[in-house]
């Protein structure tokens, strides 16, 4: 009997020695052989490729450290380890691997950006902020006098939407007048601009709305919310909205753009969401073909007002330009919004930093008449400009350094050198 269990042990031990040794060749044989169908990572992964070997590299270590990577990158199973990290840390700890998301109170996810306009951490400041709507009046004036519609819509961000779903840790806002939402909302109410404030109106609507007007797990506005504010713009421009819902039903499963933030986490299991509401649409036949053309700047929010199919019915055609890219010359320009009669600006409170998107510069540049104001308004924009760069210059002990030592070769004081760069940045960026 003895005998018996220590040859049980043993061929045990023998086991478990194996299966332990063979599993470390696991990722080796995966990594040549693909026996396994591995999914794909979500967002934006850099896979590096393996290098070319020199002499050169090799002697400053170059080459070593690309294979390293690369070999990392490349192992079998990679992305299933990526996943179960990113599991592990969400389901026992309740945070995200993944840094440009956040895990919310209650399983909302948030993608930074968005907390960090609500907190006023990019913040544009109000200098800038007036300047653009002092550039935008002169803009919008010669617009109307070619029958050329400029309209500024602000939507609500899923922080500014969901800010009570926002972990502790992360509300951080002091100064709630210092924000780029704030500031502009200001600033369009003491103007004579058209602009409409969707984001106000959506947390206005959010406590009486029966469908979900944001998902859970994901960023942008769902399609009935997408419905919501183009009926809310068009009756802004006074034009009539042929789309009607016939009907409202809350579907399983979630669009992509519902779950964007959920599918950026890459984990094992896709996260805990309520259902979200699609919207079906009847469009009302009218025998007047459309006539008008929509010019579109903004962010990724418009892209969702797209797929609800009313863009397309209202306008003779619309030209969707993200981030007002690519940027075009000034006579491509100004052929350009000149094809169309109606000129949206559309940014969520996340992308405010970067709004109008520079199309109100350029739009200046093309249009203004070279007076007195205009100058005037130049020299206001070059002094922000040449502040906001001597700020910048300040904070990167780096450049600071290399700076005071090209001081010092010019026999200058580092103040020169400083103020030198800043204008050399205004004329050249």
């Amino acid at each position: 009997m003895k005998e018996t269990k220590h040859i049980r042990s043993f061929s045990m031990k023998h086991i478990v020695f194996v299966f332990f040794i063979v599993s470390l060749f696991f990722p080796l044989i995966q990594q040549q052989f693909k026996l396994i169908k591995e999914k794909p990572l979500e967002g934006f992964f850099n896979i590096e490729d393996y290098p070319t070997l020199s002499i050169e590299k090799w002697k400053n270590g170059e080459f070593q450290k690309q294979f390293e990577t690369a070999y990392n990158d490349q192992i079998g199973f990679h992305d299933f380890f990526i996943e179960l990290q990113s599991q592990i840390n969400y389901s026992l700890f309740n945070i995200s691997k993944i840094q440009s998301v956040v895990v919310g109170k209650e399983g909302y996810l948030y993608v930074r950006n968005y907390i960090d306009a609500v907190n006023g951490n990019d913040f544009m400041g109000s200098a800038y902020i007036n300047l653009q709507i002092e550039k935008g009046k002169v803009v919008d004036s010669i617009l109307k006098q070619k029958n050329i519609s400029l309209l500024f819509a602000i939507a609500p961000g899923k922080g500014s939407y969901f800010p009570e779903y926002i972990p502790d840790a992360y509300k951080t806002n002091n100064h709630p007048d210092s924000t780029n939402y704030a500031c502009y909302k200001k600033a369009f109410a003491n103007s004579s601009l058209n602009f409409l404030d969707l984001r106000e109106y959506f947390l206005k609507i959010k406590d009486t709305c029966r469908y979900p007007l944001f998902s859970q797990v994901g960023v942008h506005w769902g399609e009935y919310a997408c419905y919501i504010a183009t009926d809310t713009l068009l009756k802004k421009l006074g034009i009539k909205n042929t789309a009607k819902i016939k009907d409202l039903k809350l579907n399983d499963s979630l669009i992509q753009t519902d779950k964007d933030a959920g599918l950026l986490m890459n984990t094992l299991k896709f996260p805990k969401y309520y259902k979200m509401t699609i919207p079906e649409l009847i469009f009302a036949s009218d025998t007047s073909k459309p006539t008008l053309n929509l010019l579109s700047i903004g962010d990724s929010y418009f892209s969702n007002i797209v797929t609800t199919g009313i863009v397309d019915s209202i306008f003779k055609t619309y030209d969707y330009k993200l981030y007002n890219k690519p940027v075009l010359s000034k006579a491509e320009f100004k052929k350009h919004i000149e094809k169309h009669q109606v000129v949206l600006l559309l940014a969520t409170d996340a992308t405010l930093n970067q709004f109008p998107y520079d199309f109100i510069d350029q739009a200046f540049e093309t249009y203004a008449p070279k007076d007195k104001y205009y100058y005037f308004l130049k020299k206001r924009e070059f002094m922000i400009f040449t502040k906001g760069a001597l700020k910048n210059i300040s904070k990167n002990k780096a450049w600071q350094k290399q700076m005071i030592r090209a001081a010092k070769q010019k026999n200058i004081k580092p103040e020169e050198e400083f103020v030198s760069n800043a204008i050399w940045l205004y004329y050249n960026q």
